[in-house]
């Protein structure tokens, strides 16, 4: 955290990527109980803070290298009060870069009132991708984060975005966030995105405006719960307020 009184910056002016290893400015690796706090991390490649644990994470982009090796789980992280802005994730076109991420075994995570803009990339991301001892993403919650001008540059994913291909996670809260200008209306991006599976989820009390592609979407979960959100699609007659998508048949 910043020392009372004054700002910590990291400047990630400079930053050399190295792919395809995970590149983050922070990363939690199996750490349990860590509070970050009160940061600003500014101009930097990949993303911002990254918290992982539980079995390897692939990502078929880097050839079946691991991007997270095995670690242990990474349970009651906090991750709050950051400002992190100006960051580009697309320098090698992985789609696991965010300003705040949490993959696999990462249960009770907290991400809230973080001032999230000017990315390349999603802003939040929670991912489960495989099943593992205690894998999940269970009680996690994201709420009161501020997420503007993210997605730029970017084709299919959300300023907020929630993934469990398990099917598995319960409790999962994404509440009174406010996101604005969600990448370009035709590349397929969203405000709040529940893909492939994510499932008991409560989207409440977010404001959703300006440019984007859905405000709300989810694909193939269930008991996904969204109610009370607020959005504006401006003046474009032709927008949707959300997309559901169900199974394919077979």
């Amino acid at each position: 955290s910043s020392y009372p009184g004054e700002q910590a910056i990291i400047d990630g002016a400079g930053q050399v990527f190295s792919s395809p290893a995970n590149t983050s400015i922070i990363l939690i690796q199996g750490g349990n109980n860590i509070t970050v706090n009160g940061l600003e991390i500014r101009s930097f490649h990949g993303s911002g803070i990254n918290i992982h644990g539980g079995t390897a994470y692939f990502d078929l982009l880097v050839n079946g290298s691991h991007t997270f090796e095995a670690t242990g789980t990474a349970y009651s992280n906090v991750i709050s009060n950051n400002i992190i802005h100006n960051g580009d994730g697309n320098v090698a076109g992985y789609w696991w870069y965010a300003a705040i991420g949490a993959f696999g075994d990462v249960q009770n995570t907290v991400i809230t009132n973080n001032a999230i803009y000017n990315l390349t990339t999603p802003g939040i991301q929670l991912t489960l991708q495989q099943m593992g001892p205690n894998n999940g993403l269970n009680n996690s919650i994201i709420q009161n984060n501020f997420v503007q001008n993210v997605l730029n540059n970017y084709n299919d994913g959300g300023a907020i975005y929630a993934i469990d291909r398990t099917h598995s996670s319960v409790g999962v809260v994404i509440k009174n966030n406010y996101v604005r200008d969600y990448g370009a209306g035709n590349d397929a991006t969203k405000g709040i995105y529940l893909d492939d599976d994510m499932s008991n989820t409560t989207v409440m009390g977010n404001l959703i405006a300006g440019k984007g592609n859905y405000p709300i979407q989810y694909h193939i979960g269930a008991n996904n719960h969204v109610t009370g959100n607020i959005i504006d699609l401006g003046a474009d007659p032709s927008r949707n307020i959300a997309l559901i998508q169900v199974a394919k048949a077979g």
